[in-house]
C-alpha cells in the first residue's frame, strides 16, 4: 500500500513539473544548486513519510476501534466465524443476564475482556483474533470497497478522493503536453514553410 501511494503521488508530481516545464518552453537547463537539491530531497521525503502514514494508521492499535471490523475466536465453538461487534450483542446479553448491551458504544478491548471473563480459569486463555482493515492476507490490499456500515467509511472515502484528484491532475497535466506539443510543432512546421518561401 506504501509503495502505491508514493507511485501514485510521484506519478502526480512528476505530471506538474513536467507539464510547467514544456508550457514555459524549451528553456536552458539551469545547473543544480544546493538549493534545488533541497527542494527535491523534500519532495521525495514529503512523499514518503504522507504514503507510509496513510498506509499505517490504519494498523495502529490505537485507532482499532475504527479499523477492526470483527474478532474470531478460533477456540470458541459457539462463537462461529468473524463476528462484528452487532453479532456478538446477542451472545453477550445470554450470559450477562439483564444487561442490554449496546455493542457500538463497547471498545474492541472491553468486548474482548467480556468474552474471556465467560471462561473459567480452568479453560486456558482465548484466543483471540482481529479482522483488521488489510483482511487476513499477508498481501496488505487497500480496502476501497466500503459500505456505510463499515467503520472504515470515514477514512476511505477521503483517500478515494485523494486518488480520483491525483489521476485528475495527472490527465490535465498530459492534456496541457500534449497541447503544448501541438502547438508547438505547428510553429516550427510553420516557420520551416516561411523560411522555405523566403529561399
Amino acid at each position: 500500500t506504501s509503495s502505491s501511494f508514493i507511485s501514485l503521488f510521484s506519478m502526480t508530481i512528476l505530471s506538474i513539473s513536467r507539464a510547467i516545464k514544456i508550457s514555459q518552453g524549451l528553456l536552458p537547463s539551469l545547473p543544480v544548486t544546493r538549493k534545488c537539491v533541497v527542494k527535491a530531497s523534500g519532495i521525495v521525503i514529503g512523499v514518503i513519510v504522507t504514503s507510509v502514514s496513510l498506509a499505517t494508521i490504519p494498523i495502529l492499535g490505537a485507532l482499532e476501534d475504527r479499523f477492526v471490523n470483527a474478532l474470531y475466536f478460533p477456540d470458541v465453538t459457539f462463537l462461529k466465524g468473524f463476528l462484528p461487534k452487532p453479532d456478538l450483542a446477542p451472545t453477550l446479553s445470554k450470559y450477562f443476564g439483564k444487561i442490554t448491551f449496546k455493542t457500538s458504544d463497547l471498545s474492541w478491548e472491553t468486548l474482548r475482556r467480556l468474552v474471556k471473563s465467560m471462561f473459567t480459569d480452568d479453560f486456558d486463555s482465548v484466543q483471540v483474533e482481529s479482522l483488521h482493515f488489510y483482511g487476513n492476507d499477508p498481501v496488505c490490499l487497500f480496502k476501497y470497497f466500503v459500505t456505510p456500515q463499515d467503520p472504515q467509511v470515514f477514512y476511505t472515502w477521503p483517500i478515494l478522493g485523494i486518488i480520483f484528484m491525483c489521476f485528475m491532475i495527472v490527465s490535465l497535466s498530459y492534456i496541457v503536453i500534449a497541447v503544448c506539443s501541438f502547438l508547438s510543432s505547428k510553429e516550427l512546421a510553420t516557420g520551416a514553410a516561411a523560411d522555405a518561401i523566403r529561399k
